[in-house]
């Protein structure tokens, strides 16, 4: 057992430390320890300021380029897509920011943004499966598909057709209302989609939306993308189509669209300058009957800087009327 005199021998030296720290504190040290701290503080200080001073000057002449490439862009896209009519067709979940980077240079370039086609939720849903079955084998025989042919591709083929030809095909108002019915809704239409369209732009949101009650996540992510790949490609044998997006990821629809063939066109980097130059560019270069992939992304070509002028409207009229005669006997099939 450990004595009393022990346990003040210890106190004692507690106290006697204590008492030592104070004084040195308070006097030889005290100088000391002040002026270390108050030099550290100053010297960390000066290195904020610093440090700001010169993400200030970066970000400064980060907007100074971007400002500077959007002029050379604005110049370097200017009369390309003169007097041409040009569609967007907005995924579920893209934002009216994106919509607008999609349609900047386009605009820029001379072409008229004639009609938003905005696809409701059920467009590619799993839940829609049985009405999208039963509406694709009814809008089968007017757009010029087999009546067994696959839903996805029935439904966009009716959507293309009113985009590319507009009031030319016979069966635009069976195929719009079936497309826009209040209680079944594939599409939303803002705008006029009666004149046609040279050229179709899609654009993907940052992230894909799905049916959060669906069992399987990860299996409805896929059916969904699937869907829209489809779409894509169909929209690409009826016209031209550039698919364009919002970063740069390898697991987006947009890459899964890069990586189908005959989907088109695509675009990535959507929030850039070099972004939304190169959407003009590959609407351009696909009413000129070449495919191309741009941005920064896997796949895609990152240089930009060359000119491409749509061809004559007369050139392009002569490969849309090559949907006319496919259309016109769809009309007599629905007659019979």
């Amino acid at each position: 057992m450990v004595d009393f005199r022990y346990h003040l021998v210890s106190l004692v030296s507690v106290f006697m430390a204590l008492a030592i720290g104070v004084i040195l504190g308070a006097g030889p040290l005290q100088n000391s320890i002040g002026t270390t701290l108050s030099s550290q503080v100053e010297s960390l200080r000066k290195s904020r300021d610093e440090a700001r001073t010169e993400a200030d000057a970066a970000n400064n002449a980060l907007s100074e380029n971007e400002k500077q490439l959007d002029s050379a862009g604005t110049q370097l896209v200017g009369g390309t897509l003169k007097d041409r009519r040009v569609a967007i067709v907005a995924l579920p979940g893209v934002e009216e920011s994106e919509l607008k980077a999609a349609e900047d240079k386009v605009s820029k370039a001379g072409a008229t943004v004639t009609a938003t086609v905005t696809l409701a939720d059920a467009y590619a849903a799993s839940s829609a499966n049985p009405y999208r079955n039963t509406l694709a084998r009814s809008l089968a025989q007017y757009v010029g598909e087999k009546d067994d042919a696959d839903s996805h591709v029935v439904i966009a083929s009716g959507v293309s057709r009113l985009l590319f030809m507009g009031a030319a095909d016979p069966n635009m108002t069976v195929v719009r209302d079936a497309l826009t019915a209040k209680d079944n809704q594939m599409i939303q239409i803002q705008g006029d989609v009666e004149g046609g369209v040279q050229a179709v732009v899609v654009v993907t949101p940052k992230k894909m939306e799905i049916d959060k009650s669906a069992a399987t996540p990860a299996a409805e992510t896929k059916s969904v993308s699937n869907g829209y790949v489809k779409m894509v490609k169909t929209f690409s044998s009826k016209g031209p189509t550039v698919t364009a997006g919002e970063g740069t990821s390898s697991t987006s629809l947009l890459a899964k669209v890069r990586e189908a063939k005959g989907a088109g066109s695509t675009v990535d980097s959507l929030d850039t300058v070099a972004g939304r130059i190169n959407v003009a560019i590959a609407v351009a270069s696909e009413i000129k009957g070449s495919h191309v992939q741009l941005g920064q992304g896997d796949g895609a070509q990152a240089v930009i800087g060359t000119r491409v002028d749509a061809p004559a409207n007369r050139e392009q009229k002569a490969k849309l009327s090559a949907l006319a005669p496919e259309n016109v006997k769809a009309a007599t099939l629905a007659g019979e």
